[in-house]
């Protein structure tokens, strides 16, 4: 189980998926490829599960998700400003460079 207070890159040998629904209550399937922290808020990055995204993370197919709390309940918010997506890729490359120096 994923857990979204750390920093991480996922694990591709063993992934975590993640299963959403919008506000129809229509669910979506992603994996995630990352965990990251922004100015003291911790982003998701996932890609969409379907027979064309599993094999390959494009960049226009990563989804950026807050991670939010109300109380005990956690639940993630889809962003959409670009200065907040490109801060937590910026982020994920870091995080990811740090990683393979390893």
């Amino acid at each position: 189980m994923a857990e979204f207070d750390i920093e991480y890159i996922a694990d591709d040998s063993d992934p975590d998926f993640i299963a959403l629904a919008d506000e129809k209550g229509n669910e979506d399937q992603f994996v995630i490829i990352g965990c990251v922290a922004v100015e003291d808020v911790h982003y998701v990055l996932a890609v969409p599960v379907s027979p064309e995204t599993v094999e390959s993370a494009e960049e226009d197919l990563v989804y950026v998700f807050a991670v939010r709390r109300d109380g005990d309940e956690e639940y993630f918010e889809y962003i959409v400003d670009e200065d907040v997506v490109t801060a937590a890729f910026e982020r994920y490359d870091e995080l990811f460079r740090e990683v393979e120096e390893d």
